[in-house]
């Protein structure tokens, strides 16, 4: 019996020394550090082992904040929303009384394999920010008053930034890197960022670049440019005076910039708006914390990943703009065609090249053939965009009007592939003859974005794409060969040389196509987590609740009660055409044409007048719907709207209530309604999301429109259920 008491005394002495370290790893917040100080006079026996390394580690960072309350602002609002990403270790097993220990020599941007790069789920490997501590970001190691500091408006107002209200200005030396997630806003102030494909300089204008770093894609690098030609820096006397007083060491070859938060309303996605992406953003502040980013000392609550971008993708962003410059020839003006399967960056290479193309023409044009991931507009639209300006930040964040559009109204070019390949053939023609050489001094280069559909049919309308378009550059990013789960066969490759589509020049003019095979992005685990579906879902209700008059959003009130347009749909009225198009169209009755419009989502189309005086001579406007009529060929999609209500009037006048983000302006040349029933409004832009409380218990479902939730008794309706511990061994 003694030999029992002595080993249950010991496991008590055990369990007690863990819950006593648990305490103490907690401590390292500052918000715990009190806690730590009472734990330290318990009275437990503490093993006489010597410390760990994590328990030196843990005393070098547990310094009390106390130095941010003396003088300085509490809250850094940028460096705080940092995300250090960590690489697992592998073969290490699981206890949960010695957690992993922070290997100080170990960078994780220097891996090579980074498909599972996600913080760590300890908060060992996350170091406190106080005012006389450091932390590891990457390969950038923050120490406060040295190469960052918090800056507030009265000292920005003395290089004309009062505006203003609070910054953190970063110091980056060459070979470091900084990944922040969340939204803000970079100044450059000294030499050149790289960041999405591009470099940002320092401008007399102080010319500030909005960034939307949320966790549904990968979170953008910013590292020191290597310039050749360094530019002249835009400090005067004043500024490097301001930048003397906040860094102690400060180098020609540094990088110096701002960081400060920006809330264009885009941060209001979390909550129970759109529940499957409602973490996206940090709801809660913290003392060290940026709107919508993520604290230092804190694990974020989603998988997140660094875009790193392979050495290929660089050279290629090389070659495209080794092309073009001022004295670039007309024929040398670079279209740049972009092709993969899903999920392999396609996406993002394609934004960086439009950067790379910003730095040496004023404006970009951007074809967009993906249907089901557009990136200025929601899906099912081909279009064609001018882009004036660097983009930082996934499709959902900057809805652009377009130049030229079609209405398509799916998500996937099976369905209708003659009017997808017509459709692009119209926006190419619109280029060639609008866009491209419309300016001799300022010629217009284009990039393609392609689907991800890449077999079988996808892979000859492919091909069509790359016919009819005659690119300078062909990019494939494709997912190497050892990439297929093993046990199934790889499918046969698809020749499009013996396709039946008529042989075309792929290059018109004696340029030479130059073509790129590029790796894959290691950034697959952020694809994983969140699906094209969820992806969708964000895009289209970003776009409804969108400004596009000063590109704000505003998510504090519902679809549901925002005041609607109540516009006249007539043969005379400012609508006069409605076309029903998509599978099943045909079949719908004139009668019926309310019931079909009601709750959809529609397309506003401007119809040029000598189509519709064209119509009214043959009398085909007798009625506003003809069944199995299609749109005008040269129609031009304005944009999306809601039609919330529909009121039938004598005579065969309707009155719509839509409820649209564009503006008059844009609206009054709208003449015409395209609806496919393959794009419909999710569920959650039908709910009140004010009273929805808690998502487990969907509170007012029973009130959204067009939404049946009652349960239907019958033999054969409940969810199986499987005991398997009534089962066999081996089953």
């Amino acid at each position: 019996m003694s030999a029992l008491a002595a080993r249950r005394a010991a496991a008590a002495h055990q369990s007690q020394s863990s819950s006593n370290g648990a305490v103490q790893d907690a401590s390292r917040s500052p918000s715990l550090s009190k806690a730590r100080t009472t734990t330290s006079s318990n009275p437990t026996p503490i093993s006489s082992e010597p410390a760990p390394k994590r328990a030196r580690l843990q005393r070098q960072t547990s310094t009390s904040p106390s130095g941010v309350s003396d003088g300085a602002v509490s809250h850094p609002p940028a460096l705080s929303s940092v995300v250090q990403p960590t690489l697992p270790r592998p073969g290490r097993r699981f206890s949960p009384s010695a957690p992993a220990e922070l290997d100080e020599v170990d960078d994780p941007m220097s891996s090579d394999d980074t498909s599972n790069v996600s913080p760590s789920a300890s908060p060992k490997a996350h170091k406190t920010v106080g005012a006389d501590s450091t932390l590891d970001i990457g390969t950038f190691i923050a120490d406060r008053n040295q190469n960052w500091s918090v800056v507030i408006g009265k000292e920005l107002a003395s290089i004309g930034l009062g505006h203003i209200p609070e910054a953190a200005l970063v110091c980056l030396s060459p070979g470091e890197t900084l990944i922040c997630a969340g939204a803000y806003n970079v100044i450059v102030l000294q030499g050149g960022l790289d960041i999405y494909g591009t470099t940002l300089l320092p401008s007399p204008q102080h010319t500030s670049y909005p960034i939307f770093a949320p966790t549904t894609h990968a979170i953008p690098t910013l590292r020191p440019a290597s310039l050749d030609n360094p530019p002249v820096s835009a400090l005067g006397a004043a500024e490097r005076n301001f930048l003397g007083s906040c860094f102690l060491r400060i180098r020609p070859e540094m990088t110096i910039f701002l960081m400060y938060e920006h809330d264009k309303g885009l941060l209001g996605l979390r909550g129970q708006i759109i529940p499957s992406i409602a973490r996206i953003w940090r709801p809660e502040w913290s003392e060290y914390s940026m709107g919508g980013g993520y604290p230092a000392n804190e694990t974020p609550p989603q998988v997140t990943n660094p875009l790193l971008c392979p050495s290929s993708w660089t050279d290629a962003l090389n070659a495209i703009g080794s092309q073009v410059g001022a004295g670039a020839k007309k024929e040398n003006i670079p279209i740049v065609l972009v092709k993969g399967p899903k999920g392999v960056g396609k996406s993002t290479f394609a934004r960086m090249s439009l950067n790379r193309l910003l730095q040496h023409h004023s404006k970009v044009a951007w074809l967009e053939c993906d249907l089901g991931q557009s990136e200025f507009c929601p899906g099912g639209t081909i279009g064609l965009w001018m882009i004036d300006a660097p983009i930082f930040g996934p499709p959902f964040s900057h809805p652009r009007q377009p130049y030229r559009a079609e209405y398509l109204g799916t998500y996937t070019p099976l369905t209708c592939p003659e009017e997808y390949i017509a459709a692009i053939g119209r926006m190419l023609e619109v280029y060639q003859s609008q866009v491209r050489n419309h300016d001799i001094t300022h010629p217009v280069p284009l990039i393609i974005n392609t689907q991800g559909w890449i077999k079988g049919l996808g892979a000859e309308l492919l091909y069509t794409v790359e016919t009819l378009s005659g690119p300078s550059h062909i990019i494939d990013i494709s997912k190497p060969a050892g990439s297929q789960p093993p046990g199934w066969t790889a499918s046969p490759e698809w020749h499009t040389t013996n396709l039946p589509i008529p042989d075309q020049p792929v290059a018109k003019g004696k340029n030479k196509v130059v073509r790129l095979t590029l790796e894959p992005a290691s950034f697959t685990s952020v694809s994983n987590k969140f699906t094209s579906a969820d992806l969708r879902t964000v895009s289209l209700l970003a776009y409804f609740h969108h400004n596009f008059k000063d590109s704000t959003w505003d998510f504090s009130d519902p679809l549901l009660t925002i005041p609607p347009y109540e516009v006249c749909l007539s043969i005379f009225g400012p609508l006069f055409s409605v076309y029903l198009i998509g599978e099943g169209s045909d079949g719908i009755l004139p009668e019926d044409l309310t019931l079909a419009l009601n709750g959809s989502i529609v397309a506003l189309i401007d119809i040029p007048d000598q189509i519709n005086d064209a119509g009214r001579e043959n009398g085909e406007e007798e009625s506003v719907y003809v069944q199995g009529r299609s749109p005008p060929e040269k129609s031009d999609c304005l944009g999306l709207a809601l039609i919330r209500a529909v009121e039938q009037r004598p005579k065969g006048v309707m009155k719509l209530q839509m409820v649209t983000p564009l503006s008059p302006d844009v609206l009054k040349r709208a003449k015409g309604i395209v609806r496919n029933g393959a794009i419909e409004l999710p569920t959650w832009g039908l709910m009140d999301h004010r009273k929805t409380g808690r998502l487990p218990r969907m509170k007012g479902r029973e009130e959204i429109p067009f939404l049946d939730t009652s349960e239907v008794e019958a033999v054969g309706l409940d969810k199986r259920k499987i005991r398997r511990n009534l089962q066999r061994r081996n089953v």
